[in-house]
C-alpha cells in the first residue's frame, strides 16, 4: 500500500491548512482498513518501510510503567515504542 499521500499530510506546515480531498480520503480509508485487517493486528509490532529497512511505527497495547505514565504524551509513545522494539528483539 502507497501512504505517500499521508505522508505529505503528515509533513505538511502546520500553518497551512489541509485540504481533505478524494485522493486523500481514498489514501486514508486504505490506511484504516490495513490497519484493521486481521493479519495487521496480528503482528506485535507495526511497521513502515523507511529507506532501505524497515522501522517500528506502533506496539500493541500494554500497560505503561509507573515511571511512563506521569510523562505527557509524546514521552509515553517514545517509551512505549522503545519497550516495544526491545520485547520484539526477545
Amino acid at each position: 500500500m502507497d501512504v505517500g499521500v499521508l505522508n505529505l499530510i503528515i509533513r505538511a506546515e502546520e500553518a497551512e491548512p489541509v485540504r481533505w480531498g478524494p485522493e486523500r480520503e481514498k489514501a486514508f480509508q486504505a490506511m484504516k482498513g490495513a490497519l484493521a485487517s486481521a493479519p495487521a493486528l496480528g503482528f506485535r509490532v507495526l511497521t513502515q518501510k523507511l529507506g532501505p529497512q524497515r522501522r517500528p511505527v506502533a506496539s500493541h497495547s500494554a500497560q505503561p510503567d509507573l515511571v511512563a505514565v506521569g510523562n505527557n504524551f509524546c514521552v509515553r509513545a517514545v517509551t512505549a515504542t522503545a519497550a516495544a522494539v526491545g520485547r520484539s528483539r526477545r
